[in-house]
């Protein structure tokens, strides 16, 4: 192989390397950190101590439903800020702490 053919080869493969570099990291401006708005941050308030705290407790504090209490701790679980224990997902005893 020629000489240039081989430094045109080297030019190219870090032209993509590149590419995918700076892709990777306009991705990761996009993306950002996990966001956390008011309401979640109360829950993760509430959530303090070694306590775990049932989802109609957390609703009083936080003044909303009880389902939309749910459906936040849920999207803060998938998330990992949070983990809960109970037998299942229609446990009403189920419990929710701080994610360690």
């Amino acid at each position: 192989m020629p000489h240039g053919t081989c430094e045109s080869a080297m030019n190219a493969a870090r032209s993509a390397s590149t590419s995918a570099a700076n892709a990777a990291a306009n991705f990761a401006l996009r993306v950002g950190a996990p966001v956390v708005d008011e309401i979640d941050a109360a829950i993760l308030d509430c959530l303090h101590g070694d306590e775990g705290r049932l989802t109609s407790e957390i609703a009083k504090v936080i003044h909303l439903t009880s389902r939309s209490t749910r459906t936040r701790l849920a999207r803060l679980v998938e998330r990992g800020f949070v983990r809960e224990v109970g037998t299942s997902p229609q446990d009403p005893t189920r419990q929710y702490f701080l994610a360690d």
